[in-house]
């Protein structure tokens, strides 16, 4: 499947590498994804963060206010590194597999990854819901709901 991935997805991905790698334990968690995707232009998942109005300030504070679980990481063969994933960042990632399926999609953007994050539990599920988003609103934007 990462052949289907989007240079959106993939761009999300490097991103939330480059601020895990800024920390001693540089695995991608949640929380890295979810500022990458804020970081992210022209792509369908930062427009629907912006058409619902979502600041990095609030997202960042959510976060940087949530406990960061620690875990084993893992990577789907042939995307970067194995070991770059914490349990949870991978959990979101698989979730977005499942939601682009679900949509009958061929390809796997950053959509997919905002949407599992507002289906999984956890520190960015919170941060998002804070700023007032859910799947049915991602869905609404997106033209989908």
């Amino acid at each position: 499947m990462s052949e289907r991935f989007t240079d959106d997805v993939r761009a999300v991905l490097r991103g939330a590498n480059a601020r895990a790698g800024q920390r001693v334990d540089t695995r991608i968690q949640p929380g890295d994804l979810l500022p990458a995707l804020l970081d992210a232009e022209n792509t369908p998942g930062a427009f629907a963060l912006a058409a619902l109005g979502v600041r990095r300030e609030a997202v960042t504070r959510g976060l940087d206010e949530a406990p960061r679980r620690r875990g084993p990481g893992w990577l789907p063969a042939g995307l970067l590194r194995r070991g770059l994933f914490t349990r949870e960042a991978k959990k979101i990632l698989e979730e977005s597999l499942r939601v682009a399926l679900a949509r009958h999609e061929r390809t796997f953007g950053d959509e997919h990854v905002l949407l599992a994050m507002t289906v999984r539990p956890g520190a960015v599920r919170n941060a998002l819901a804070a700023c007032g988003v859910t799947s049915q609103e991602v869905e609404r934007v997106l033209g989908q709901g």
